[in-house]
């Protein structure tokens, strides 16, 4: 990992690293009014970690902008709500929600995700480290709490970033890949043993095992592990056009 924003303080501190730098776009520190915002622009995405002390005051500085792209929004708010399975709503969690619905933003955090932090204090789960997406990119983030960090009371938080049309899995079915088929091979064959078969509707058996056969003496059978749903038209050119250009499926 490459370390690719920090912002040093006395007390905590903040940081983001990135694993491949060549997608980094831009990196900018919005820390203000005691809460640390360090925002990474990558070619994917953008994210924004957020850190808010708990006597520190929710606020949002106005020259952060959330754009179209996608955008994730995580960090401990330490704000209570209702929303995010506290039993009661603060000043902080009033606040936080106000601020998610007038910038467009929808929470990943689920009822039945388990607690990010564990105090040993009180011994109780809280669920103060949230995550926000772009409204209109929430069907492409999941959100999920690892196991507990060694020696800490904190777990971490997972996002994970899914594509707008994946691959689904298929049945392990074996199919003829008619591309790749040696047809002169596949007419010779039949040719030859053609006239082994009698020309009466009893042989008709023995024809399709002669088919059979020579097609996969001639032909071959693979099985595709995965597909490619819902292609509109432009996709659908694409696809076509890079079979043609490379002789080949590019999904197999």
């Amino acid at each position: 990992m490459h370390l690719a924003i920090s912002h040093q303080s006395v007390v905590h501190g903040s940081a983001v690293y990135i694993r491949d730098k060549s997608i980094l776009k831009g990196c900018t520190d919005f820390t203000s009014r005691g809460i640390e915002i360090l925002q990474v622009k990558t070619i994917h995405v953008t994210i924004t970690s957020v850190y808010k002390p708990p006597p520190v005051q929710s606020s949002w500085p106005d020259n952060i902008q959330i754009d179209n792209n996608a955008n994730i929004i995580i960090g401990d708010f330490n704000s209570h709500s209702m929303m995010w399975i506290y039993v009661k709503n603060n000043q902080d969690g009033d606040f936080v929600e106000e601020w998610a619905l007038h910038q467009n933003l929808a929470i990943l955090n689920r009822p039945k995700d388990k607690p990010s932090f564990l105090s040993a204090r009180w011994r109780k789960g809280y669920n103060s480290d949230l995550a926000f997406s772009s409204a209109r990119h929430q069907q492409n983030f999941s959100k999920s709490t690892g196991e507990p960090i060694p020696k800490s009371q904190h777990r971490p938080i997972i996002v994970e970033m899914q594509p707008v049309v994946g691959p689904v899995p298929t049945k392990p079915m074996t199919r003829f890949n008619y591309r790749s088929a040696n047809w002169d091979g596949f007419t010779d064959n039949l040719e030859n043993t053609i006239n082994d078969v009698p020309p009466v509707a009893s042989g008709y058996k023995a024809f399709q095992a002669l088919v059979w056969h020579i097609a996969k003496k001639n032909i071959t059978r693979s099985c595709r592990k995965e597909c490619i749903t819902g292609l509109d038209e432009t996709s659908k050119t694409i696809y076509e056009n890079y079979v043609q250009a490379y002789n080949r499926d590019p999904f197999e």
